[in-house]
């Protein structure tokens, strides 16, 4: 039987309407985007020249051991199903992406990590607590995203996944982060929102490419040892470009550019004391409106000036009559 026939045999076994794409007399996408069906025909196996896969938004509880067959697959979509386990995975060997969001997956196949080409590999919403010891053989991943999970740690391997650039694992119970994290020069994006962190590894400075590190939500992170949050340098060029949150404001040390909480206002590294408010003794954080007097330089929050001002309308660091207006903003 040829391609056609053999859809037609398909088509006749799942009962309902489905979407094709044909490339050279080949199927080349195959869709069945939100038809309800809770099963496949073992049929499917025999669709051997499908490369892109939709099945989006069915219910879904398994995928039949045929679909193991579909050896030309690159692109596999079962967000929003019902699926609680993949079927052995190790002939995809052409697969570029994996979509598998909101299923009810416990866990990732060991065999997933033989996806030599794999590029996009996307599990959020699922109900997943470990990643596959041999994760880092997937050395091509360029996005790993599981938010919204059961996660415990990032796996040592995950270092060896050279060309890793969006990593988001925000809303899990990650403790810690692999101690060669640094290994991974092209992350732009870590989301880790929301977790259980206890502290940073060293040399994060080694992260070029960095635009975004969000670690904010991490509550084991707000009353631990700030030497650890202050261990992450950015580089001066790319100040401008790169967003890091942390549960507290962080600010900037113009000497060493060492990165620390706003209430460190002495350098850890250099010892250069930062600008900070003459009142609450804390450091600006980037965004902060920053009121500085004329006559003695102190620096203040405008919030925190305001109130002291208005009973003498004076500096409060050099007693000096200073109208409001005369302070120099920043």
């Amino acid at each position: 039987m040829n391609q056609i026939e053999l859809l037609d045999k398909f088509k006749s076994e799942l009962g309902v309407a489905i979407e094709t794409i044909f490339l050279d007399d080949q199927i080349n996408i195959l869709s069945i985007e939100g038809k309800n069906i809770n099963r496949l025909p073992d049929s499917i196996g025999e669709l051997s020249s499908i490369e892109i896969l939709f099945l989006k938004d069915n219910k879904l509880v398994e995928l039949p051991a045929s679909i193991r067959n579909l050896r030309n697959l690159k692109r596999i979509v079962l967000t929003n199903n019902r699926l609680e386990s993949l079927p052995d995975m190790s002939n995809f060997k052409n697969l570029e992406e994996l979509h598998i969001e909101y299923n009810e997956l416990t866990e990732l196949p060991a065999s997933i990590c033989k996806l030599i080409s794999l590029k996009v590999l996307k599990f959020n919403n699922n109900m997943i607590t470990s990643l596959p010891a041999d994760i880092g053989n997937l050395v091509n991943i360029n996005t790993l995203e599981g938010e919204n999970n059961g996660l415990k740690e990032i796996p040592e391997g995950v270092v060896n996944i050279a060309n890793l650039e969006f990593l988001k694992l925000n809303n899990n119970k990650i403790k810690s982060i692999p101690a060669e994290f640094h290994k991974l020069k092209k992350l732009q994006i870590i989301q880790l929102k929301n977790n259980r962190i206890r502290e940073l590894p060293d040399k994060l400075d080694r992260f070029e490419e960095l635009r975004e590190f969000d670690l904010s939500d991490n509550l084991e992170l707000d009353g631990f040892n700030h030497h650890y949050l202050g261990k992450l340098k950015v580089a001066e060029f790319a100040r401008e470009y790169i967003k890091i949150r942390f549960s507290e404001g962080m600010h900037i040390c113009p000497e060493c550019s060492l990165m620390l909480p706003t209430g460190i206002i002495k350098c850890t590294d250099c010892e250069f004391t930062m600008q900070h408010c003459h009142i609450c003794q804390w450091g600006f954080e980037e965004e902060a409106v920053k009121l500085t007097c004329p006559i003695c330089s102190a620096n203040y929050h405008k919030d925190h000036l305001l109130p002291t001002y208005v009973f003498g309308q004076k500096c409060p660091a050099c007693k000096t009559k200073v109208k409001m207006d005369e302070f120099i903003t920043s």
